[in-house]
């Protein structure tokens, strides 16, 4: 299938492993110029030399934690004006035992949760 995304540019916070390697893979194949991002610097590079080896397409490595203000300033000087952006990292569990009452995600409380998947990226520094 065609996605008509072949020379598009995609900025992925997780694109090492797991579910965001998946995702990486399928942009790698359609042609898009990626720029992943993860902590594990090792596992990272390995990723991107692989899919660009395997795909034929620019894979630029970006060891970063996308959870602090000084990693997705990393992300966004590497890749500046995306035209893709994904986020596929896990965020930090909410600590259920410490929780009264229900979970209401404009408490604040789920903040530090969804901060790096939602807010964190979409909100650039």
């Amino acid at each position: 299938m065609d996605l008509q995304i072949r020379g598009k540019k995609a900025l992925m916070a997780g694109g090492s492993a797991g579910m965001g390697r998946a995702t990486a893979e399928r942009l790698a194949e359609a042609g898009v110029e990626l720029y992943i991002s993860a902590r594990r610097e090792e596992r990272l590079r390995n990723a991107a030399k692989e899919m660009s080896d395997k795909y034929g397409t620019a894979v630029t490595p970006i060891v970063a934690d996308s959870s602090t203000e000084e990693g997705r300033k990393a992300l966004f000087s590497a890749c500046p004006d995306p035209d893709i952006l994904a986020i596929t990292i896990k965020p930090r569990p909410i600590n259920i035992a410490v929780v009264e009452g229900p979970i209401d995600a404009s408490s604040g409380r789920t903040n530090s949760s969804v901060a790096t998947g939602s807010e964190g990226l979409t909100g650039r520094p």
